[in-house]
């Protein structure tokens, strides 16, 4: 009869393994460009807001 295999814990196996740390750089790398891209998208949205409103500021007054 074949002996039943011992389960390594989780970590140790990670340990092991070097597929995984390749993994978690690229999510690392998508993490902080999407948090460059959010940040930037701010700026950019509150810059355009505010043209825009000074259009249409104009185009009212008839400037």
């Amino acid at each position: 009869m074949a002996r039943p295999r011992t389960r390594r814990p989780f970590f140790s196996r990670l340990s092991r393994d070097g597929r995984g740390a390749t993994a978690v750089e690229y999510a690392l790398i998508l993490a902080a460009i999407a948090l460059t891209i959010a940040a930037g998208l701010g700026r950019v949205s509150t810059a355009l807001s505010d043209v825009l409103t000074t259009v249409s500021t104009n185009l009212l007054v008839g400037r």
